[in-house]
């Protein structure tokens, strides 16, 4: 089994992962502008229904790949550290 010091450098990194990809998504939301919602249309005149935009499948990194991996075998070989590094992640975020 790898040695806390490790777990935690691979935990650390998923954080910045993370971070990283929700800075991404805060980004792109604010760059789009909010959907406006219909005018009032006459009775008897058809309203357009909005068209789903296809959904853009996210580039995974080598390094985040990595990471996911890491997790995914600690968390089968020994899911109460994950759940440990969670509530501490969670115990983190509330002090920040």
């Amino acid at each position: 089994m790898e040695s806390r010091d490790a777990l935690y450098e691979h935990l650390g990194h998923l954080r910045v992962l993370l971070a990283n990809r929700q800075a991404e998504v805060e980004t792109e939301a604010a760059a789009s502008p909010p959907a406006q919602p219909p005018a009032p249309a006459d009775l008897g005149a058809p309203v357009a229904t909005p068209v789903a935009k296809p959904v853009r499948p996210i580039q995974e990194s080598p390094e985040r790949a990595y990471v996911r991996d890491q997790i995914n075998l600690l968390a089968k070989t020994n899911p109460s550290t994950v759940a440990q590094l969670i509530q501490t992640w969670m115990d983190e975020d509330r002090r920040n």
